[in-house]
């Protein structure tokens, strides 16, 4: 991860992320895409687990 620290009052920072971190986004895309697609059957499976 790369930090930039501009030394400013307020502080003003900013993050970026290396090529390894950004090629995780491809992973994560479809991951985060299935869980929006599934997001009440997995809230059902959980309140069952809670009983």
């Amino acid at each position: 991860m790369t930090r930039i620290d501009y030394k400013k009052v307020p502080p003003h920072v900013d993050y970026a992320l290396p090529e390894l971190g950004r090629s995780l986004q491809q992973a994560l895309v479809p991951l985060c895409a299935w869980g929006t697609e599934n997001v009440e059957a997995v809230r059902g499976v959980m309140e069952r687990r809670a009983t």
